[in-house]
């Protein structure tokens, strides 16, 4: 890409807020259309993972964010999202507002997405405080049952 730069193939553009606004539609929208049901499940992949790029290279933190609160505000009921959403604020520097979204996830997809909470390495930065321990406190360790043999 430098390289077409420098022949002047390419030229450096400054985005707009009308061009922010437009691309924060289309992502919301994509994002949308990948819960549409009858949708395959190749297509929700190839569309969630084209806006993981976009999140990515070079990170758009508060662009991906807005994404996904537009999303939820018309999916309010999608874990995932609530996830996503909060694993970008951390990376924004917003803590309490992740907490919040953590909790929406956790009210949307119960254990099974506690059990995503406490995997995800994107919320470490969360783990010493009180309020994330009690949203997704560690998992007790499995003890088999009193008289039978562990393996």
């Amino acid at each position: 890409m430098q390289r077409f730069l420098a022949e002047g193939r390419l030229r450096r553009q400054k985005t707009g807020r009308l061009e922010i606004r437009r691309l924060l539609q289309v992502t919301a929208r994509d994002l949308s259309d990948s819960c549409v049901e009858g949708l395959s499940a190749d297509r929700r992949f190839a569309t969630r993972r084209t806006l993981a790029e976009l999140a990515a290279t070079p990170p758009r933190w508060p662009l991906m964010a807005e994404a996904y609160r537009r999303y939820v505000q018309r999916q309010r009921n999608d874990a995932r999202i609530w996830l996503e959403l909060a694993c970008a604020e951390v990376q924004m520097g917003q803590p309490d507002r992740a907490l919040e979204s953590l909790r929406q996830a956790v009210v949307f997809g119960g254990e099974v997405m506690r059990d995503s909470i406490r995997n995800d390495r994107r919320l470490d930065p969360l783990r010493s405080r009180e309020a994330f321990q009690k949203l997704a406190p560690a998992a007790a360790p499995f003890a088999p049952p009193r008289g039978l043999i562990p393996f």
